[in-house]
């Protein structure tokens, strides 16, 4: 069971996230994961609101859909869940969902791919990064804000990289491949986010 801190992300997301990236998460060598994991959930919640879909996306009376890929991402997802249960995403539910092991079959019409097509926003753990973006390329033209932990995530394919980085939480984002998928981050979110290229395109 993960230490919520409960109230530190919401209410007064807003006020939090904006001095969030300034937050130390302590002084000592180790880092406390738990206090990572609820600053990380804040911004993914930050983000949710602060994201434009293509206006072909109906989300109808429907769920906002996060899908957490992995078993590194269990704590991070539990934070999530539990801090949204009755905070809606541009006035739709929150719903938090797990994919703990990429199946064999992951390919274009599996299953998994139906799931993740119909997902809002992927969140890749670090175990699974490296499969996972073997096979975003399937998952490229549709409108699905794939994060993940790691500084270099964005570069190698993915969107949004979030990571530890002298004592704070970063965010890195790769603004060519959120425009690709359709999707658009606010200025609002943008303001806290290192840019970065892909990989071979500095």
């Amino acid at each position: 069971m993960a230490r919520l801190i409960r109230n530190s992300i919401l209410p007064g997301l807003t006020a939090m996230l904006v001095t969030a990236g300034l937050v130390v998460l302590c002084q000592a060598q180790d880092i406390d994961q738990t206090k990572v994991n609820n600053i990380k959930a804040a911004y993914i919640y930050h983000m949710a609101q602060l994201t434009t879909w293509p206006s072909d996306t109906d989300h109808g009376d429907s769920t906002v859909n996060v899908v957490f890929v992995g078993t590194t991402t269990d704590e991070l997802a539990e934070i999530l869940a539990e801090n949204t249960r009755r905070r809606p995403v541009q006035g739709h539910p929150l719903q938090v969902e797990r994919i703990r092991d990429l199946p064999s079959d992951s390919g274009p019409g599996s299953t998994f791919a139906a799931r993740i097509g119909d997902a809002d926003i992927v969140f890749v753990g670090e175990d699974l990064k490296d499969a996972f973006l073997e096979f975003s390329a399937t998952i490229a033209d549709q409108p699905v804000l794939i994060a993940g932990d790691g500084q270099t995530f964005p570069r190698q394919g993915g969107m949004v990289g979030f990571y530890v980085d002298n004592q704070r939480v970063r965010i890195n984002v790769n603004l060519a491949q959120v425009e690709n998928a359709g999707l658009r981050l606010s200025a609002e979110f943008l303001q806290h986010v290192v840019l970065v290229k892909p990989d071979g395109e500095d």
